[in-house]
């Protein structure tokens, strides 16, 4: 074929190009398009991402931790409780002041794991009802004789490490439960300072700091005229402690007794405010609580086990308020007067007896039942024993 087209002029097919701009359809190739002035600034910043050498590495993982903290700070965020420095733990959190410096432990717990306890440690357990009617209180024990009267959901039976970070001792509810379940009240620069000493490249074999040096401690005891009593807490491991054997080995106070509480079932507010209290007495170890809606129920539930010449099950009355006005109330005439002098003259004695006004706990029914209110509960937390 050669010889054929041997004196035949060769005129070489018009551009891609030309052939676009002729006019005629085609698909624009890649090579040639124009690079937009707009481009969105995300592409640009991947386009720019420095590599991670051994130089930049700590200026990358502060960028990348910047991102994480946008994503991790909404409202509506899922505890991670498996990784980070504070997986696996749980935190309430009670500043006096300082609400900046308060969220920023807070973020910083979370941002590494944690689980932050916004109302407090009963969150941790499946409370029981303190509203059936029941006369006569069961003790319920254990196989070891301890009061079960705690128990955590299920979801935390897991959980290690639990604590309370503060800023400094105080009365409030987070603080007082942490006393009665026995758990650490650690400043807040234990957070701080285990981030701290956490190397950037090597966070997988980050530990957590002794936490005894940042013991908060009780509180001012009034049993020891005002003095800030300090807490005295055996130092363990937080990677090998857990919640469940913590609450085991708290020490109950109130050996599994059981108590009534004063509080008005109409009135949901003052309820709310009592619940916090409520919750207290299981932590010190109460057998049963039951709610009672004024003093003279208090009463029936302690004559009714006097009448019958029976020991009340009842040893406590908890009321809001003053201790004198409800010893009155609820001891007056609570023992049958019977025919002969002898009986008649003690019970004018017991009738005559008066309480102190300040008061924060008055003996009655024959020494069984005792009166108390929120200052004896308080008192007894902080000084770690039942206030005489």
């Amino acid at each position: 074929m050669w010889p054929a087209f041997a004196d035949r002029p060769f005129t070489p097919p018009a551009s891609e190009s030309s052939r676009i701009n002729g006019g005629r359809l085609a698909t624009p190739v890649t090579s040639d398009a124009q690079t937009p002035n707009d481009t969105p600034a995300s592409r640009s910043r991947r386009s720019i991402l420095p590599s991670a050498r051994a130089g930049d590495s700590k200026q990358l993982n502060r960028t990348l931790h910047l991102r994480d903290e946008s994503v991790a700070s909404g409202k509506s965020r899922t505890p991670i409780t498996g990784t980070g420095l504070f997986g696996g733990m749980a935190f309430a959190i009670s500043y006096a002041s300082s609400e900046p410096e308060k969220a920023e432990v807070a973020r910083h717990i979370h941002r590494n794991g944690g689980i932050i306890l916004d109302n407090g440690f009963e969150e941790l357990f499946e409370l029981p009802s303190m509203d059936e009617r029941a006369s006569t209180p069961k003790r319920i024990l254990t196989a070891d004789g301890r009061n079960p009267g705690l128990m955590l959901k299920a979801k935390f039976a897991d959980l290690g490490f639990v604590a309370l970070i503060a800023d400094r001792h105080s009365r409030k509810a987070k603080y007082m439960q942490a006393l009665a379940l026995g758990l650490p009240t650690l400043s807040g620069r234990w957070v701080m300072d285990c981030l701290k000493a956490m190397s950037s490249d090597d966070r997988a074999d980050a530990k957590l700091l002794p936490w005894s040096r940042y013991l908060l401690p009780a509180g001012e005891s009034a049993y020891l005229n005002g003095a800030v009593r300090s807490r005295m807490l055996v130092p363990y491991s937080t990677l090998e402690v857990t919640l469940a054997g913590t609450i085991a080995n708290r020490p109950l106070l109130l050996d599994s007794d059981g108590v009534v509480i004063v509080a008005s079932k109409r009135n949901k507010a003052i309820w709310d405010k009592r619940k916090a209290y409520a919750f207290l007495t299981l932590a010190l170890g109460a057998g049963t609580v039951k709610r009672v809606s004024d003093l003279q129920e208090a009463k029936a539930y302690v004559a009714s086990s006097l009448e019958n010449g029976e020991e009340s099950p009842w040893r406590w009355i908890y009321v809001d308020g003053s201790v004198a006005d409800a010893h009155a109330v609820v001891f007056e005439e609570s023992t049958p007067v019977t025919a002969g002098k002898k009986r008649k003259r003690t019970n004018e004695v017991v009738k005559k007896e008066k309480v102190d006004r300040k008061a924060m706990s008055a003996v009655g029914a024959e020494g069984r039942v005792r009166v108390v209110n929120d200052e004896f509960v308080v008192q007894s937390l902080i000084l770690g024993a039942l206030v005489e």
